[in-house]
C-alpha cells in the first residue's frame, strides 16, 4: 500500500502520514511466512455479473446475479473513529462484495467485479490508494482473501453508475426480498457503521430518527423498514389468532 513516488524518483519525498500503519502491516506479512504466491498458467476469469456501489445517505448495495443485499449507514459514519468519505463506503461496498462471493464457490475462484468509483476500481489496480481509509480496506481485504483455504482473486472494472445494478440497494431500492443473498460475518472493523437492510432499526437509529439525524432520503427507507416491521409483527399475530382459534374449534368439537 506505500506509495512508491515513481514519477519522481530522485526528488526527496515525505513520507506519508500513515506510513507506520503500512510498515506495520508489511512487516506482520512478512515475518509470518505468508508473504508468498504460486505461479499459475494464465487463466480466464469468470465474469458473475458482481456489482457493489454506495450511497452516502443511505447504504450500500452489492448484486451478484439477480440477487442483492443492502446495508444502512448510520448517520455520523463519516467522522466517527476518523475522517471518512463516499471512497470509504465504496470501499466497504467492494469488500461486503468479495466476502460473499467467497462464500458463493460454485462461481468459480478468479472473479471480475464491478463498482463505479474509481478510487476503488483503480486502486485495487494499483494496489494502493491515496485514500487512507480505503488502503486500511484493501489490507484487510487481502488479509481475508490470504486465508481462504483455496486460489481466489478478483479483478476490478469500473461501470458507469447508470449501468451499475448495485445502485438502487444502495439507495433504498430494494429488489424482493426472495432474492436476498445469504448473510455474512461483518469485519468488527465496521459493524459500527453498517446495518443489515433486511433487519429492522436498532434502538441507535430510532433515536438518531427522533432527533433528525437521518438525512431525509435515509429517514424514508428506515421508515419503510418501521413499516415492514409492523406489517410482519401484524402477520403473525394473526396467524396465532387464527392457529387459537383452530385449537378452540378442535377441543370444542371433541367434547362434543
Amino acid at each position: 500500500m506505500l506509495r512508491v513516488c515513481g514519477t519522481q524518483p530522485h526528488l526527496p519525498h515525505r513520507p506519508n502520514k500513515d506510513i507506520d500503519k503500512d510498515l506495520d502491516w508489511w512487516s506482520n506479512l512478512l515475518q509470518n511466512g505468508r508473504a508468498s504466491r504460486p505461479i499459475y498458467p494464465p487463466t480466464p476469469y469468470h465474469n458473475p455479473q458482481a456489482y457493489s456501489d454506495a450511497s452516502s445517505t443511505i447504504g450500500i448495495g452489492i448484486v451478484i446475479g439477480k440477487h442483492w443485499r443492502a446495508w444502512r449507514l448510520i448517520p455520523g459514519w463519516e467522522t466517527q473513529n476518523g475522517q471518512r468519505d463516499i471512497g470509504w463506503a465504496e470501499a466497504v461496498g467492494f469488500e461486503l462484495l468479495v466476502r460473499t462471493l467467497a462464500t458463493l464457490p460454485a462461481l468459480g475462484s478468479l472473479l471480475t467485479v464491478y463498482g463505479d468509483n474509481t478510487g476503488v476500481v483503480e486502486g485495487w489496480w494499483k494496489g494502493r490508494s491515496r485514500n487512507r481509509e480505503v488502503n486500511a480496506i484493501f489490507r484487510r481485504i487481502h488479509e481475508f482473501i490470504d486465508h481462504i483455504p483455496r486460489r481466489f482473486a478478483v479483478h476490478t472494472t469500473y461501470v458507469a453508475s447508470e449501468q451499475n445494478p448495485a445502485d438502487e440497494p444502495s439507495r433504498g431500492i430494494y429488489p424482493p426480498f426472495e432474492l436476498l443473498l445469504p448473510p455474512i460475518d461483518i469485519p468488527p472493523a465496521i459493524r459500527n457503521f453498517i446495518i443489515d437492510a433486511t433487519l429492522p432499526p436498532t434502538a441507535t437509529e430510532l433515536q438518531l430518527l427522533r432527533n433528525g439525524r437521518y438525512p431525509p432520503p435515509a429517514a424514508k427507507v428506515i421508515n419503510r423498514a418501521i413499516l415492514r416491521q409492523e406489517g410482519i409483527k401484524r402477520a403473525q399475530a394473526f396467524r396465532e389468532e387464527e392457529e387459537l382459534f383452530l385449537l378452540r374449534a378442535v377441543h370444542d368439537s371433541a367434547e362434543q
